[in-house]
């Protein structure tokens, strides 16, 4: 009995640590390399500005995820091919730890401003705002993944323009063109 309480202790633990690993890994990545997702001027911004637009962006990110969610449901009940089906499902994934790295991200953005940090408080904002670009590129992601960007309902309508000096070659004689003695160094003639 004692041997299967510490195996599951054990166990317990090495899976905490590996997604406390991933958490971490996928913070840092978010801060190390991707600054340039962020369109905003977050040093012009106040601190109450971060708060409510950080806000925003993890609601929009919510949003986006559950429609994401309803798609991949979507190709689970009316497809059978299952690589479209893991293709929206590691979008969701990766969205989901995105919306969970935000929402971290958030409550120490509320800790920054309460303590007046701004350099946190601009450091956690970039992950959030980070966060929102990369969950609608993978919503973006999803929807080609399913088919749905290359469905088009609406009616097509072709603009053929031709210059004028299309008419002015056919208007010439066809004979002109006409190649009637084939060079001496071929072995067809």
């Amino acid at each position: 009995m004692i041997k299967y309480t510490s195996l599951v202790l054990a166990l317990q633990f090495v899976g905490a640590t590996a997604v406390w690993a991933q958490d971490t890994a996928a913070s840092e990545g978010i801060a190390a390399g991707d600054v340039s997702l962020v369109d905003e001027n977050i040093d012009a911004m106040s601190n109450a500005e971060k708060l409510s637009r950080g806000a925003d962006k993890i609601k929009q990110m919510r949003g986006t995820l559950a429609q994401t969610n309803k798609m991949l449901e979507n190709v689970r009940s009316q497809d059978e091919d299952i690589i479209r089906v893991n293709c929206v499902n590691e979008k969701v994934a990766s969205m989901k730890g995105f919306v969970k790295v935000a929402e971290q991200s958030y409550t120490s953005l509320n800790g920054a401003v309460s303590a007046k940090d701004d350099g946190a408080a601009k450091h956690h904002y970039t992950l959030i705002s980070v966060g929102g670009e990369k969950v609608r590129t993978l919503a973006s992601e999803a929807a080609l993944c399913t088919g749905e960007e290359m469905r088009f309902t609406g009616t097509t309508e072709i603009n053929v323009e031709t210059p004028d000096t299309v008419d002015d070659f056919f208007d010439e004689p066809a004979d002109v063109f006409l190649v009637t003695d084939l060079p001496e160094l071929t072995p067809y003639q």
